[in-house]
């Protein structure tokens, strides 16, 4: 066990997924979409998922058998696309769960404070990242592109 955690695929999917995840973090607050005082309190559950993603999918790429190239660009794409479907999952999925909860009187948003709901979506979101960074990863390593092979015409010399 020991052998696997210290494998290079564990080292490439996690270190892959720290920078990309650093890289997302690092455009928000560029582009002033997010500010450090926002982000400073989800900085170690986003930590935490990004390293879980990688070291998933360094572990699944090292026990099939994939390059190190293969994990790094698995890493990614699963880590760098899937904040895009966070959006439309919260829309199509969380959002409906919780009109549910709201129908069913399981929850009330007049009495629930604000902090709540935003913690809330902020770990539905977290939890979308985490499973859908780790699905693309995983999928992205099965995946084989196999260039199509040029039709081989030879010349009839008639003679």
């Amino acid at each position: 066990m020991k052998n696997i955690l210290t494998s290079k695929h564990v080292l490439v999917g996690v270190m892959t997924t720290l920078f990309t995840g650093a890289m997302w973090v690092s455009a928000l607050l560029y582009s002033q979409l997010l500010f450090p005082s926002e982000i400073k309190a989800w900085v170690a559950p986003l930590i935490i998922v990004w390293v879980i993603i990688g070291l998933t999918i360094g572990l699944v790429g090292n026990r099939y058998g994939a390059t190190l190239q293969r994990v790094f660009f698995s890493t990614l794409l699963g880590a760098g696309l899937s904040p895009f479907t966070i959006i439309p999952l919260m829309m199509f999925v969380v959002l409906p769960i919780g009109k549910l909860a709201e129908w069913l009187g399981m929850i009330d948003p007049a009495t629930m404070p604000n902090d709540v709901a935003t913690n809330l979506t902020m770990i539905a979101m977290i939890t979308i990242w985490l499973f859908v960074g780790i699905f693309i990863g995983i999928i992205l390593l099965f995946l084989t592109i196999k260039k199509p092979e040029q039709a081989k015409v030879q010349a009839q010399f008639s003679g």
